[in-house]
């Protein structure tokens, strides 16, 4: 039997501890990882209970803020700011819907060459207003108040909206030869939806604190915001009613803005979902073109050659066109026809508007302007043409619709106008890339009340 000495112990200690201390050396960064891992954790707590501190104190303020409050003489002083400001700009929007209505007059009087608009008495449809609406009454608007300023833009938008209807009514009812009553009842239930109906805002007489303050600023900024909309609505009627005297301007897509120089091409997305009434057309960047001059020099072709000598607008003049399918006024581009599917000129459909069998018709318009031969409100019209390109190139296209319109290059949909809007040379400005060949073009055209109308025109860029 051996014997441990006392020399072996330590030599038996002293491997232990290097064991050890070799162990300790090896799981080292095990511990320093998990210490700054702690750390790190203890600083994002302390970061997070500052950041709530804060916010909690910046609230706090705020609240102080919103509740300090402002003496009688400070208040009254600041509701006569706000309620001056606002005032002026009621003025000012009055002021612009009375030219309207004032443009919708001489419209009125020169298509009923300076007489009195008549309106047809028919079985079921009487005149309530026996005397002749005139448009051009003489208000000071300035000295209304408020709630009056408003009630008389209510007033100035409801005669807009005859005028309108009773004008486009007639033309209506001579070319297709309905009622008249029916044309206009239609029309004139259809752009009063949503009825214009502006209020004074509803304030507290007084005010006391920085909050209540602000809760009147707001309710000011409110009621302006929908004057404002009214007085676009009512711009809208007026250029519909005159689309070849409104200004030509150009309306820009995010394909299309001022510094690009046409340089942006686009050659298809994905197709959008609709479904809903009708609105009006919000406005965008303007820019002015000189539309005289583009209906003048524009020509009638569907060939491209980049070796032309003749340079700038062409226009489409051949289409053939199909339809009117229902659409109750309404845009539902999830609802697609056959010829979105597959464009068979030989074809005949069932299911037209009124039940009708509808066929492809050869149509060649002589103006820029194109009106689908069987033209009727609230319907769906399909126009399909070809356009041949010696070479592959990109093409600036200027599209106009009255109203909604879809634009298919290729099978591919490239355009979408949602919303009423009349018809106006300069609606939209893309750019294209046409292919080397026949290239193909189906324009898909949703009419709401009036006449339905569409064009389209080319320009290829310079060699």
């Amino acid at each position: 039997m051996s014997i441990i000495t006392k020399n072996d112990k330590l030599k038996i200690i002293i491997a232990v501890e290097i064991i050890i201390l070799g162990f300790l050396y090896l799981a080292r960064p095990l511990f320093i990882s998990d210490i700054k891992q702690e750390k790190n954790k203890i600083n994002l707590q302390m970061q997070e209970k500052i950041k709530k501190a804060k916010t909690q104190l910046k609230r706090e303020r705020l609240k102080q803020e919103k509740n300090r409050k402002i003496t009688k003489n400070q208040a009254e002083k600041l509701k006569v700011f706000e309620k001056k400001k606002y005032r002026e700009k009621l003025i000012f929007y009055a002021g612009k819907m009375k030219l309207l209505l004032d443009k919708m007059d001489k419209l009125r009087k020169k298509e009923n060459n300076g007489k009195s608009q008549k309106l047809v008495i028919e079985k079921g449809f009487k005149n309530k207003q026996k005397k002749p609406l005139y448009l051009g009454e003489k208000t000071n608007i300035k000295m209304l108040t408020n709630g009056e300023i408003l009630q008389q833009m209510n007033n100035y938008s409801k005669k807009i909206i005859e005028s309108y209807a009773s004008i486009r009514a007639e033309k209506l009812s001579e070319l297709r030869n309905e009622s008249y009553s029916e044309i206009y009842n239609k029309i004139k239930n259809q752009l009063s939806k949503p009825a214009i109906n502006l209020k004074e805002p509803e304030t507290q007489s007084s005010f006391q604190t920085i909050a209540q303050l602000k809760q009147y600023r707001k309710e000011l900024k409110k009621s302006l915001y929908k004057t404002e909309q009214a007085l676009n609505k009512t711009q809208l009627i007026v250029d519909m009613a005159n689309p070849e005297g409104r200004e030509i301007t150009a309306k820009f897509s995010p394909l299309f803005n001022r510094n690009s120089n046409l340089n942006t091409t686009y050659t298809g997305k994905e197709k959008k979902s609709g479904g809903k009434n009708m609105s009006w057309s919000i406005k965008r960047e303007k820019l002015i073109l000189n539309a005289e001059k583009i209906k003048s020099q524009a020509l009638p072709g569907r060939k491209i050659n980049s070796k032309s000598k003749r340079r700038g607008w062409i226009y489409i003049d051949t289409w053939y066109i199909i339809g009117p399918w229902e659409n109750h006024g309404k845009i539902n581009w999830e609802l697609k026809y056959q010829p979105e599917f597959n464009v068979d000129l030989s074809k005949t459909y069932n299911g037209g508007k009124n039940g009708k069998k509808l066929t492809w018709k050869f149509f060649q318009s002589d103006t820029i302007r194109c009106t689908p031969p069987d033209d009727q409100t609230d319907a769906t019209y399909y126009a399909y043409t070809e356009i041949y390109c010696e070479q592959s190139e990109i093409i600036t296209v200027a599209i106009a619709s009255d109203d909604a319109a879809e634009l298919f290059l290729n099978d591919k949909q490239v355009w979408q106008d949602n919303g009423l809007s009349p018809w106006s040379l300069d609606e939209n400005f893309t750019n294209l890339k046409f292919k080397k060949g026949f290239n193909t073009i189906l324009l898909r055209i949703e009419n709401g009340p009036g006449v339905c109308q569409y064009s389209i025109l080319l320009c290829p860029e310079e060699p």
